[in-house]
């Protein structure tokens, strides 16, 4: 199977991947990548950070960005195009049941341009779009940028202090996913799923106090020291509705997610431990 990788600078890429640059002349090296490959999988954003410091270059690279690649992708006829989407085009602070038919209410410059581009993917004749939730796992690479994301940032913490803090009260709810279902996802996605939009979360959510708990409880165990968890105090008068977010549709198409929580964050503290302790 040829795998080609495309990304705005030079890395080094695994053996068997070939890789491209965008450089100054993005369209040509897209159509060039793109040329006689059968899945096109769009993974390109700009964290949420860099969208609100930048909102005319997220724009430009989190939209435009997809509609060039939609186009260089139907240019060479490949048959299928998938693009990573996120839970939060549904709003900033999810809560109630959430499903593929909730009215999207997209709230940063982050979750407005992941909106847009969805509707770009859709040109393809054979788009997947799907809507991860909070996702989490092991760096693949040393230099991924992905130890800022809620749980890996909790694993962090965990192996270098044993201890994790929140500035909230932690009461508010999330739905987290390990990265093992989101390549279960991907993997589907690229070959059988059937075009259209799906969430994709795990099957229950639940508050960032019961993470930042599980993942001390799983810290302790295999750092062999006691971990606590240390939170704000509570900015709000009433408790905040629990959220429930669906991924039947995902699931009743024959996409089988096992949920491996703990395994997944046995794999992030030892990687944790290796980059950081």
């Amino acid at each position: 199977m040829q795998v080609r990788a495309m990304s705005r600078i030079a890395r080094a890429w695994p053996p068997g991947v070939e890789g491209f640059v965008l450089g100054s002349d993005p369209a040509h090296v897209l159509s060039a990548a793109c040329e006689g490959i059968d899945v096109v999988v769009n993974l390109a954003s700009m964290s949420e950070s860099a969208c609100a410091a930048d909102p005319a270059g997220a724009l430009h690279a989190n939209v435009g960005g997809t509609l060039n690649l939609m186009r260089a992708a139907v240019s060479a006829n490949s048959a299928r195009f998938v693009q990573l989407s996120t839970s939060k085009v549904y709003g900033s602070e999810l809560s109630g049941m959430i499903s593929e038919e909730t009215v999207p209410h997209p709230a940063s410059h982050y979750s407005i341009t992941h909106r847009a581009a969805e509707d770009y993917a859709a040109y393809h004749p054979c788009a997947v779009v799907l809507r991860l939730a909070n996702g989490f796992g092991a760096p693949a690479t040393e230099n991924a940028q992905s130890w800022n994301i809620i749980v890996n940032d909790f694993c962090r913490q965990a192996a270098t202090d044993h201890s994790i803090s929140i500035r909230s009260d932690g009461s508010v709810w999330r739905n987290f996913v390990p990265l093992s279902d989101v390549m279960v996802a991907l993997g589907a996605a690229r070959t059988w799923l059937p075009a259209g939009t799906y969430n994709l979360g795990s099957a229950k959510s639940m508050t960032l106090r019961a993470m930042a708990d599980r993942v001390a409880t799983v810290a302790s165990e295999v750092l062999g020291v006691a971990v606590d968890v240390r939170v704000g105090a509570s900015i709000r008068a009433t408790r905040r509705t629990a959220l429930d977010y669906r991924t039947d549709k995902l699931r009743a198409a024959g996409v089988s997610l096992d949920g491996l929580i703990d395994d997944e964050i046995r794999n992030t503290i030892a990687a944790a431990c290796d980059a950081f302790v």
